[in-house]
């Protein structure tokens, strides 16, 4: 052997908290490796447990290939309806705060920036309404 040939180095046995490929088949399955994937096989690597020890979580169960979820039930007209109704009113005043708050800033109002964190909520109480959230409110 040539001695601009490097040798390859040997593998390391992989200690509890050490990475190793998962798939067992491959070469490296049990030995030390660097990174999240195997680069022998292609799949992940897992952390090493000692014997003593659980994993903190426990895999979910496979569903069978024929299994769907539940269909979710279409909404009715009413809550379409109520969804416009209330969303719509909120995003109005997420708008006119806005709108409001930024006028006055350019007028020389600092007490108008307060306009632009009630407008940020008024927004996410907007969509969380229009994505079906139970909790409506309105003023006149």
């Amino acid at each position: 052997m040539s001695p601009d040939q490097a040798l390859p180095e040997p593998a390391l046995l992989a200690s509890p908290y050490d990475l190793t490929c998962e798939n067992k088949e491959c070469k490296r399955y049990g030995t030390v490796a660097q990174g999240a994937r195997c680069p022998d096989c292609g799949l992940r690597n897992h952390l090493v447990l000692p014997p003593d020890e659980q994993a903190p979580w426990v895999p979910a169960a496979k569903a069978s290939a024929g299994t769907r979820p539940a269909p979710v039930a279409p909404i009715g007209v009413g809550e379409m309806l109520s969804r416009t109704l209330f969303g719509g009113f909120w995003a109005l005043v997420t708008l006119g705060l806005l709108i409001a708050a930024l006028a006055g800033v350019s007028n020389g109002h600092a007490g108008a920036l307060l306009g632009i964190p009630a407008a940020a909520l008024t927004g996410l109480y907007s969509a969380y309404i229009f994505r079906g959230g139970r909790f409506r409110m309105i003023f006149w």
